[in-house]
């Protein structure tokens, strides 16, 4: 556990210790966007003046890297919307080797619920799940790493 407070934090967090990592999963993302200019408290009548500075893409930056790329490298995506296509396009910008997408409506409520539904894209398939606890969803995952890492030379 690394505590942080801010997606500069995590990003440095994530550089210091990406080179004793063989499989890297992003499931959580940082935000986009951070204000520009800190303050205790933003007053509502000043929501219309915030300016706000493009946080890094840690996801992007880990899977692009020439020097310290893991292995394997997944990363999550949620969507509310054209949500196989939008993770594939996920999977090839940001260079991954798969992408674990939650598709976001009235049916998979997924935020504070015990169940999800998944799906994996990679490069070569699309794998759907069925509705399950977020515990079988983890092992799942951890099948399709090991299944996934199989088919790579480590040294």
């Amino acid at each position: 556990l690394i505590n942080i407070n801010t997606a500069k934090e995590m990003f440095d967090a994530v550089k210091r210790n990406i080179k004793k990592v063989d499989i890297a999963i992003f499931a959580a993302a940082v935000s986009d966007a951070s204000p520009k200019k800190k303050s205790k408290k933003i007053k509502k009548e000043k929501f219309d003046k915030i300016v706000l500075n493009r946080n890094t893409d840690i996801l992007y930056k880990i899977s692009t890297s020439k020097k310290n790329r893991p292995k394997v490298v997944i990363g999550f995506a949620a969507e509310t919307e054209n949500h196989i296509r939008n993770a594939k396009l996920k999977l090839f910008s940001k260079r991954c080797d798969a992408i674990i997408v939650n598709k976001i409506d009235k049916y998979n409520k997924v935020f504070n619920k015990e169940e999800n539904k998944i799906t994996i894209i990679t490069k070569n398939a699309v794998l759907n799940y069925k509705k399950m606890s977020k515990t079988n969803i983890a092992k799942t995952i951890l099948n399709f790493v090991n299944d996934f890492g199989k088919n790579i030379i480590w040294i």
